[in-house]
Parts: C-alpha cells; structure tokens; sequence
C-alpha cells in the first residue's frame, strides 16, 4: 500500500510512537488541513485495499495488552494486526484508568466500549483490574461473536457482556456507566454512502452521524462522575468533531496524539470527552 506514496492511517508493518496533548487547542487542527484534503481525495481505492486485506487475514491469534495471554480475531472483523491505533488508545488508557483509580479511593470503573471488534481494548482493561463490570458492543454481529468468544476464552465469567447494538440502541433507558470509551471509525464519506457490508462501519461514518450521537448520549450514559474516551485520528475532521462537541456542550481535551510511520503523515489520538455538568 505504501508504494502509492499517500499517507495511510493503517500501515500494518508500524508501531506508533506517543507524544503528549495539546490539552484541546484547536491550532494544530490548521496544521493537518492540507494532509487531510490530499487523504480524502485518495482514501477510497487505499480505504478498499486496508479491508480486503483485512478480510484476507483469516482467523488468527493476536497478544491481549499486558498479559501474556491472547486473544483470537474472527473472519469478518478488524484485525488489530493491521489496524494500530489500539497501540496507542490501550496503555493510555491504562494510565488513565489508574489515575481514576487513585482519585475514586480505588473504586474500580464500569466500562462500556462502542465498537469493540475482537474487544481487544476492553479485555485489555478488564484482565489488568483496570474496569468492571464490561459491556463490549459493535454494530457487526460477527464482531459481537467475537467478543463473546474472547470472554469465553478468557474465562471473564458475568462481569463481561456483548450487545449488538448502533451506538447506544440496544442499551436499557438509564444505563450508565463509569467510562465511556469507542475507536471510532474516523474516515469521512458523504451522508448519502451506504455501507456494502458490516466491515466498512469500522471505517466510515457517514456524515459523522454517528459520532454525533456517541457525543450527544454521553452526559445519558456517563455517571455523575463519568468520562469517555474517543480514539481518531489526524486524517479524520478534528474541526468537525469539535463542533460537534461545542454543540452537546462536552468539553474536549486531547490526551495523547502518536507520530506513526510514512514521515509522520499518520497519528492517532485519544480524547477525553466530559459532559460539562450543572452544578
């Protein structure tokens, strides 16, 4: 795929390298403007090859972040071995779940992850005492399988669960949780794409519609002290999810932005989400 010389944000053969936030300023959106229009002019013949390699992979083994266990990837779901922002989301979100930890007395967090594919992250979470109980949801019913098959195999018993669900639809009225975390699917496509199958919702949100409702739900699912997290990207619209979370009235600060490989083209960032609460 790199041969093409056009910045990718899955290179399957690069790790990601952290560097800190700019906790939420907005300069850096300017930075990535032109970089982002060339990604969007050429994303669909490079967007098609990322998910024909990935429906090529098969079922297969990956590791489960600081564990020696693993954890299996099914036909039909996004691989972690080609999709790194995991890299970069998982031990961040590690470090933040410790520091929740220490400000909440060591009450460990509920965590509800959108878009959990093979669940990776979640089961990451929950096998280190980091969060529990667990509720692992994906729009894909073989990602869904997925995931209750990792809580078989890694024997989570009742304190993980899997939903099929479009956001926050399957969800009871009233369900909160501590932490609220999705790796969202941040390549455009106009609001009229339709999806050709289950995979492409892993990457593409149409018109951010989507998003939206991930942000606008937040201050229904979220506990009175609760937080979410929000993996994208710097070839997805920063300007637009901005806006989006001006508009529900969510504060947004960046936590941790990764330089990937191809010059530094590619970098995945994590967000933190915060419903800004009547006092």
């Amino acid at each position: 795929m790199n041969d093409k010389n056009i910045p990718t944000p899955y290179a399957s053969h690069a790790p990601v390298t952290a560097t800190t936030g700019d906790n939420g300023e907005s300069g850096h959106c300017d930075e990535v403007a032109d970089t982002h229009q060339q990604w969007v002019l050429a994303q669909a013949d490079i967007s098609e090859e990322i998910l024909d390699e990935n429906r090529d992979r098969g079922r297969h083994s990956v590791p489960l972040h600081g564990t020696e266990k693993t954890i299996d990837v099914l036909p039909d779901v996004f691989s972690p071995e080609i999709f790194h922002g995991h890299e970069l989301f998982t031990p961040t979100l590690f470090e933040e779940l410790d520091d929740y930890k220490k400000r909440h007395n060591g009450v460990t967090p509920s965590l509800l992850e959108i878009g959990a594919g093979s669940g990776i992250t979640g089961l990451s979470l929950y096998k280190t005492g980091r969060v529990a109980p667990v509720t692992l949801t994906d729009i894909s019913d073989a990602a869904v399988r997925n995931c209750r098959h990792n809580i078989e195999l890694l024997q989570c018993g009742s304190q993980c669960m899997a939903l099929e669900s479009d956001v926050y639809d399957a969800l009871s009225p009233g369900t909160k949780y501590d932490v609220i975390y999705w790796n969202h699917p941040w390549i455009e496509k106009p609001e009229d794409f339709r999806h050709k199958d289950l995979l492409q919702y892993g990457l593409y949100d149409p018109g951010y519609s989507a998003l939206r409702r991930f942000i606008v739900g937040l201050s229904q699912h979220l506990s009175d002290d609760g937080v979410g997290y929000l993996g994208f990207g710097n070839f997805g619209d920063e300007k637009e999810l901005r806006e989006i979370c001006a508009d529900a009235n969510v504060e947004l600060s960046e936590v941790k932005r990764s330089v990937g490989d191809e010059g530094g083209e590619v970098e995945f960032v994590l967000y933190k989400l915060t419903p800004c609460r009547d006092v």
